[in-house]
């Protein structure tokens, strides 16, 4: 028996040395299909995680941002007129799966009026959106007059204090110290029924944004110049919006109706 081995032995042993080149062969594929083996799972890992960064790059901006969106009349807190906004913010962020928050890098908050029809006689059909949007200020360049303040005028007319892109006020036909009439549009879902509210938008600044495709627009360029908007066939509308001081919301929304 133990002769068996020993001549089984010694056979092995003589074909691997006749067999040196099959043998490391033989070690090596061994031994790169173990490594393989272990490797493929942090592989494929690494592999979908580049598709989903490359999909994900390739998104417009707002579609790959988290965008919480609350379409109400929110009233402000006592001490804080973006106080109500906050809270909001506060709440619908605290519903984010955890996994969800620890990749968010930078939160931001936009308050929007309802949609607001030009009434001077331009061109083209023209509209107005009022904007809160804390830290726009700094991504901005002023090409004219100044920031608005909370300042507000009653008579003849309640007039608010605005800054719009210096193409808005070339589409507008307006400069620093004009105002623009406003009232609200009962095409626009977020002014629904609401009655009749006009109010007047005094320009008191100009300003260029400073990186339109900065992400931090969220891919919206209300604040960058006029959008055109297609209504028919040869029909078109063209959008404005407008900057206001944190201090003036919710004004725009709270002033009683005329009539």
């Amino acid at each position: 028996m133990i002769a068996s081995i020993v001549a089984w032995l010694g056979l092995t042993f003589r074909r691997l040395r006749d067999e040196r080149s099959s043998a490391i062969a033989f070690f090596v594929l061994v031994l790169v299909s173990s490594l393989l083996a272990a490797l493929a799972p942090r592989l494929l890992d690494r592999v979908a995680d580049g598709t989903l960064r490359s999909e994900l790059l390739a998104q417009p901006v707002a579609l790959r941002s988290i965008q919480l969106i609350e379409e109400e009349r929110i009233n402000p807190s006592s001490d804080d007129p973006m106080g109500g906004p906050k809270d909001i913010a506060s709440t619908l962020y605290a519903r984010l799966p955890p996994e969800v928050q620890s990749v968010v890098s930078e939160q931001a908050i936009v308050a929007d009026s309802g949609r607001y029809r030009v009434t001077a006689k331009l061109n083209d059909p023209t509209t107005m959106r009022l904007r809160i949007q804390p830290g726009a200020e700094s991504r901005i360049q002023m090409v004219a007059g100044r920031m608005p303040t909370d300042a507000i005028e009653t008579a003849p007319s309640y007039t608010l204090e605005v800054a719009i892109a210096a193409s808005s006020a070339t589409a507008l036909k307006v400069g620093i110290g004009d105002t623009v009439p406003l009232d609200l549009d009962p095409t626009d879902p977020l002014v629904g029924r609401s009655r009749s509210n006009p109010i007047l938008a005094k320009v008191v600044g100009t300003f260029e944004v400073l990186e339109a495709d900065d992400p931090w627009w969220l891919g919206d360029p209300g604040l960058a110049g006029p959008v055109t908007r297609q209504i028919g066939a040869d029909s078109i509308v063209i959008d404005t919006t407008a900057l206001l001081t944190p201090e003036e919301y919710p004004r725009p929304s709270t002033r009683p109706p005329a009539g």
